[in-house]
């Protein structure tokens, strides 16, 4: 079929998600608190790629300053509602976006509209002074809606993560490795590697056996020699390997070996297919969970089919089969046939899996369609790289601080956490002074005193040993709480990243706090 006029559009993004992501995307409504450049720059980097729809939530008129940090304000702008001219401007880059403003304290809207917040997606929340955030972030936290905290301090920058509960099928790891089961072969494969001698194939045939045929020959003739066992050293996967080795036609003339490509491969994968398959620690991390033991009305389909994924792994010991088997050297017919072999065993394992699930459903009083097939599909397909993940509430972080931790950054002069006390710091000296430091006098260094004072306040109630040095005081007072645009532009894109994976569930965001030094390019993220 021909490309659509969408398709197109978004070709490259959809390389990375694929249809699916992209309806959700599309199906998405972000909530942005501050039209400020940080908070401008993540909705430029949603609105590109096609959310569904936005909300800007900002009481502030345009100012001077503006127009030196935020590439979407003008001159013509000055004196109007920020979150309306920039609502504005943003809608023009794609018209396929809905686009929304509100201009409405933040304060006012939590106190005296709190279901205001339960439409969102996600809730983002850019340079808002922390006394305001935390009482957003715990309204947040009861209804449950994810929330991404960004800052930009001068050179520093700022994001944290918090969410209840996010839950990832596709997290599309680099380093995933083929499941070809080889050290326990299920029987179809097994029949079909018995109907394959080698001995028997022309040099054409013998050189485009696919390599997982040719590890499982070799690897149950070294069997035959050690009393059916599987090798367990690296050692021991070497003799396979040289048997392996052995196996290559010798060439015509009798000097050396036949160039078989599909030998090379089959020596190179051995050290990692003849691994027996084990159940990956988070996997098993969630199958332990108490959520994948029982199931009620309420059960996300993640835990559902978690619940039916804990049956067949009970019952089995293996996961489902992926049924995905990698590109190698060999024809086309001998490659399409052991493709086959291994889609029907993993089309088996999904029918067994949608036994499962079918009993749950009707255990729990709930639809077949609560699980799509498809969905089910994506879930087995991924079994093995599943992922959940919990953040701490930003309260719990303010009221019970991971000290140690902290405390053991700050005594590390590569650690960026240093930043995040600091951040602390000026906290304080807004709710304390009414202003960040710094913007207070003509002569920045004037505030060191009053922000030396509140860093010692945060540092005994982080219970914190370790000295932050005074050039760091300087510094921050120095930043006079300015909004820098490169910093917000890079911070910007990590942000939007993050939110579209909470979006489509796909890939995994970070845990739970990032924290960019724009002086040296060093990014970092923390669990608190």
């Amino acid at each position: 079929a021909a490309p659509t006029k969408k398709s197109q559009k978004y070709d490259r993004q959809l390389r990375l998600w694929g249809d699916h992501g992209q309806e959700a995307l599309e199906a998405a409504h972000v909530c942005v608190v501050n039209a400020s450049a940080l908070g401008t720059e993540i909705l430029k980097n949603l609105v590109l790629p096609g959310v569904g729809s936005f909300t800007l939530i900002d009481t502030h008129k345009v100012e001077q300053s503006d127009l030196g940090n935020n590439f979407f304000l003008t001159q013509d702008h000055l004196g109007q509602s920020r979150a309306a001219a920039t609502q504005s401007m943003l809608s023009e880059l794609n018209p396929e976006v809905t686009g929304n403003y509100v201009d409405e304290d933040i304060q006012h809207i939590v106190e005296n509209n709190p279901d205001f917040f339960t439409k969102f997606s996600v809730v983002v929340v850019t340079q808002l002074p922390q006394e305001a955030v935390l009482s957003l972030a715990d309204l947040l936290w009861r209804l449950e809606v994810p929330l991404l905290l960004g800052r930009v301090y001068g050179m520093v920058g700022y994001l944290r993560l918090v969410v209840h509960e996010h839950t990832v099928i596709e997290s599309h790891p680099d380093d995933s490795k083929a499941d070809l089961r080889l050290a326990a072969p299920f029987p179809e494969l097994q029949q079909h590697v018995d109907t394959i001698h080698l001995e028997s194939l022309s040099l054409h045939e013998h050189s485009h056996v696919p390599y997982p045929i040719l590890i499982l020959q070799h690897l149950q003739k070294w069997q035959r020699a050690h009393a059916g066992n599987l090798p367990t050293t690296y050692a021991q996967r070497k003799e396979i390997k040289a048997l392996i080795a052995e196996g290559c036609r010798p060439c015509q003339d009798g000097l050396g070996q036949e160039d078989e490509q599909n030998f090379s491969e089959a020596q190179a994968a051995c050290n990692t297919a003849l691994l027996p398959p084990e159940l990956p620690s988070e996997v098993k991390a969630i199958l332990d969970h108490p959520k994948a033991a029982t199931s009620s009305k309420t059960t996300p389909p993640f835990w559902v089919m978690a619940q039916a994924l804990k049956r067949f792994v009970d019952e089995h010991g293996v996961l489902p089969l992926r049924g995905v088997v990698p590109d190698m050297h060999a024809d086309t017919q001998s490659y399409v046939t052991l493709l086959n072999i291994y889609k029907a065993k993993a089309d088996a394992d999904r029918g067994k899996m949608a036994q499962y699930v079918a009993e749950i459903l009707t255990a729990i009083d709930r639809p077949s369609s609560f699980v799509s097939d498809t969905m089910l599909k994506t879930f087995c397909k991924n079994a093995a790289f599943l992922k959940a993940r919990s953040c701490r509430s930003l309260r719990q972080e303010r009221d019970e601080p991971d000290s140690s931790q902290i405390d053991s950054n700050v005594e590390d002069p590569s650690s960026l956490l240093v930043f995040y006390v600091m951040l602390r710091a000026v906290d304080h000296h807004h709710a304390t002074h009414g202003a960040y430091p710094g913007t207070l006098d003509d002569n920045f260094e004037e505030d060191a005193p009053r922000l030396s004072h509140c860093l010692s306040t945060v540092s005994n109630d982080l219970k914190l040993n370790a000295t932050i040095r005074d050039d760091f005081v300087l510094e921050f007072c120095r930043y006079g709480a300015s909004e820098m645009h490169a910093i917000a532009a890079y911070v910007g894109g990590i942000a939007s990243q993050e939110i579209i994976k909470l979006i489509t569930q796909q890939y995994v965001p970070f845990n739970n706090t990032l924290i960019f030094n724009g002086m040296t390019s060093q990014t970092s993220t923390f669990v608190l």
